[in-house]
């Protein structure tokens, strides 16, 4: 059986293509900080010397929400971000990432996207983590936290 026939060394073939495109996209997203730096000169000092005053949990590329949207409705419609903030590892969110699209529930542009974040901002830049009874404290204890 040569390496070309076996499946694994086609998925691992295809997984190195995908790879060599987002480490692409990375680079552009990189070469666009110096364009940060030029519109928005005092920020980027901010940032560069360290005085945030807001820490962020997460980032979210797509915040859109239906209008008559409820609390409720993750509960109902967890969306890809959700599915990621239960993840343990980049393994597993490339995983969810690579099955919700091939579902047709998320665009490969997006799943581009999150395979970048994930790759520049690490495994929790979508949020922290979901552990069990997460949705059981939030909704029934009205506490995230606990």
């Amino acid at each position: 059986m040569t390496n070309e026939s076996n499946p694994k060394s086609a998925k691992k073939k295809r997984i190195r293509e995908k790879d060599k495109k987002i480490n692409e996209l990375a680079k552009e997203y990189l070469d666009s900080e110096k364009d940060f730096e030029d519109l928005f000169p005092n920020l980027a000092k901010e940032i560069e010397i360290g005085e945030t005053k807001v820490s962020m949990t997460g980032i979210r590329w797509n915040t859109e929400k239906p209008k008559d949207s409820k609390d409720l409705d993750e509960l109902k419609n967890p969306d890809i971000i959700s599915f990621i903030r239960r993840c343990n590892c980049n393994e597993e969110v490339i995983e969810i990432i690579d099955y919700m699209l091939h579902k047709g529930e998320i665009t490969s542009e997006y799943a581009e996207k999150l395979k970048i974040q994930l790759e520049l901002e690490g495994l929790r830049s979508f949020g922290t983590e979901k552990k069990p009874g997460y949705y059981l404290r939030k909704y029934f204890f009205n506490d995230e936290d606990r």
